[in-house]
């Protein structure tokens, strides 16, 4: 199957973030039109959506939403399929990290977990299943190695990542043939702020390639998604340096 030159239009979440925006700028120069998503940092949305029409984008329209509030979802699944009745790619990057040890799990974290990692991409893809099934699209999630392989004190965040790993499956079996439903599962990318030296030279110990990943591999994962693997779908693509094989010793 030959690999399309350009997308029609494509609705990206939780756009600002690092790699919200190596993917909308991977995409760009492949877009018709692109739909950045953002919470609360409307100012990077913005300057992302000029950067994306500067890197060939034909056109870039930035949207916000409170993706844990359902009259919000509701209306930024009304505004997109207003822009685009054909959606030719939806990506679930907005997510929420969140490292807790057992004993220290609040009821009211977990909630926003779920609603913000799970429960809104559900129900986004369900209100633009229309859009989608009308360009024959498909549908890209970002899960988590930590869905795929258990890391200590993430049980909430790993629970939510591994449920994002089981809607690829199970969306994919039922929106077949009509949208296809990949993931791509990061390793370790951007560290967590305030990390010692030390604490990541212990991750990084635990990577086979011996080092952290870029913003850019991970990007690079969701174009080859985006504009070929046609007859790909199901699956979650770890790139993650190994992590998820083992551990280096």
């Amino acid at each position: 199957m030959s690999t399309p030159h350009r997308l029609g239009a494509v609705l990206l979440t939780g756009a600002p973030s690092p790699l919200g925006r190596a993917v909308a700028l991977a995409l760009a120069p492949h877009s018709d039109l692109l739909v950045l998503h953002y919470h609360r940092r409307g100012g990077e949305a913005a300057d992302l959506a000029r950067e994306c029409v500067a890197a060939g984008a034909s056109r870039a329209e930035v949207r916000g939403a409170d993706l844990t509030d359902l009259s919000q979802l509701d209306a930024l699944a009304a505004d997109v399929l207003g822009l685009a009745p054909s959606l030719s790619l939806l990506v679930h990057n907005a997510g929420l990290y969140h490292r807790a040890p057992l004993g220290q799990v609040e009821a009211g974290e977990l909630d926003r977990l779920w609603a913000v990692n799970v429960r809104a991409p559900l129900l986004l893809t369900q209100a633009l299943l229309p859009a989608l099934r009308g360009a024959r699209g498909q549908a890209l999630f970002l899960a988590d190695v930590g869905g795929l392989v258990p890391w200590r004190h993430h049980a909430a965040y790993g629970a939510t990542k591994a449920a994002v790993a089981w809607l690829v499956r199970s969306l994919a079996l039922e929106l077949a043939p009509d949208v296809r439903v990949n993931g791509v599962a990061p390793g370790l990318i951007t560290p967590p702020e305030g990390l010692d030296p030390e604490a990541r030279a212990s991750l990084v110990r635990r990577i086979p390639m011996g080092r952290a990943g870029e913003p850019a591999e991970i990007a690079d994962a969701a174009r080859w998604f985006a504009l070929g693997a046609g007859y790909v779908t199901g699956q979650v693509l770890a790139v993650d340096g190994g992590r998820s094989a083992g551990r280096a010793d």
